[in-house]
């Protein structure tokens, strides 16, 4: 299985563009951050209270988006609820 782009080195990114092209790396890009959304909506939130991590948070803002915003409502939307 390939790396996902955001495990690369430097120097192994530059390698997968000279061989498969800068097109391939651009889809490669797509494809992982369709994974990593995948992956991550399925991973307890990072944002609620508790289970608050940094790091988590920021890799999946990073690479989706989409999920990490989905994460942030559904924790207001929750203490919102208890408060």
């Amino acid at each position: 299985m390939e790396k996902r782009f955001w495990r690369m080195k430097p120097a192994e990114a530059m390698a997968f563009v000279q061989t498969y092209g800068e097109g391939r790396w651009q889809e490669k890009i797509a494809e992982d951050r369709r994974h990593a959304a995948e992956e991550f909506a399925d991973m307890p939130n990072p944002w609620l209270e508790g289970g608050i991590d940094p790091e988590r948070q920021r890799l999946i803002s990073e690479l989706a988006p989409e999920v990490a915003e989905s994460m942030r409502r559904e924790a207001e939307d929750m203490r919102r609820r208890l408060a």
